[in-house]
């Protein structure tokens, strides 16, 4: 059997030899011959060391993303979500003007909005409700009709006698040092020594949200009064209403936390918070100057109207 000559070195010597010898040998000739495959043309051939177009580099470098400011012609108005865009950029790296907290007990599934604006929003609808029953015997009624019911969790939806009986019961109990009774037996007594500790709490009920009330009407005279005016010098002065937008909630602080950055001038800020069963309102009135910076804390109490089972 024949065996195939091995090829050595030597010879590969002699033939690169005689190559440089009988002609000259061009770099490509070498790199062509020590490369043991052809390569093969890939398309349009770039020298690196020609620049790109700059316009071809920054589409590709933007990966198609134009650019707002870029784009936008001399004639064309920044858009209002690009100026949300802005504002709410700011306001997370803390150069809101205004900043709320919303603190209530009632926060599972609920809608919160916030807007300031340059003139007195309109009043939310009120659906009313009416004063809890001071009477003795209407008191005691309340006692066994919801007494034994009463023990409720915050994010209950219609608790038996609506949340202001139900605040004015607990204060109650924990005043007069008497347990909840266990059974239908105990509890008609349970409610007769009950009814001096109630009476009052539920007093104090009815005054303080007829001062809510109040506030509410004035505040409806405000807007009747003043809105056409209030309105007309933000149309004038070219000043909308501003959204605020959500922060961080504070680990050592309940409730969820808004900003806003506003102008100095006179704003009435307008926040809802709707969850099952209830919505509250809240309207607070603003004069700013001075680059003037604000701490607001909405809660039930100085909240200006409670609509659902309150």
């Amino acid at each position: 059997m024949k065996v195939a000559p091995k090829t050595g070195i030597f010879p590969l010597l002699l033939a690169i030899t005689f190559v440089l010898v009988g002609h000259k040998a061009s770099a490509e000739d070498l790199l062509s011959a020590a490369s043991p495959t052809k390569m093969e043309d890939s398309g349009i051939q770039v020298n690196k060391l020609d620049p790109m177009p700059a316009k071809d580099y920054a589409e590709e470098e933007e990966d198609g993303i134009d650019d707002p400011e870029k784009t936008r012609t001399n004639n064309e108005p920044i858009t209002v979500y690009e100026d949300e865009e802005e504002d709410e950029a700011a306001v997370r790296k803390g150069k809101a003007k205004i900043y709320l907290t919303i603190s209530v007990p009632r926060n599972k599934k609920s809608i919160v909005k916030v807007e300031a604006y340059p003139y007195p929003p309109k009043p939310p609808k009120s659906t009313g409700y009416s004063t809890l029953p001071t009477d003795p015997k209407d008191v005691k009624d309340l006692l066994i009709s919801h007494g034994y019911l009463g023990r409720v969790a915050m994010d209950d939806i219609y608790p038996p006698g609506g949340w202001r009986f139900q605040y004015a019961l607990a204060r109650a109990i924990r005043k007069s040092g008497k347990s909840v009774p266990h059974s239908i037996l105990t509890h008609y007594r349970w409610a007769d020594g009950m009814i001096g500790y109630l009476t009052p709490e539920l007093e104090t009920v009815n005054k303080f949200e007829e001062g809510r009330q109040e506030r509410f009407k004035k505040y409806q005279e405000q807007f009747s009064n003043n809105y056409t005016l209030h309105r007309n010098t933000a149309v004038r002065t070219s000043v909308e209403k501003v959204k605020f937008f959500p922060l961080p909630n504070d680990r050592h602080k309940k409730g969820m936390n808004f900003g806003g950055i506003l102008k100095d001038g006179k704003w009435w800020i307008l926040a809802s918070h709707k969850a099952p069963g209830l919505t509250y309102f809240w309207i607070e009135e603003l004069d700013l100057k001075n680059n003037d910076r604000k701490i607001l804390e909405f809660n039930e109490s100085n909240a200006i109207c409670i609509n659902g089972g309150w």
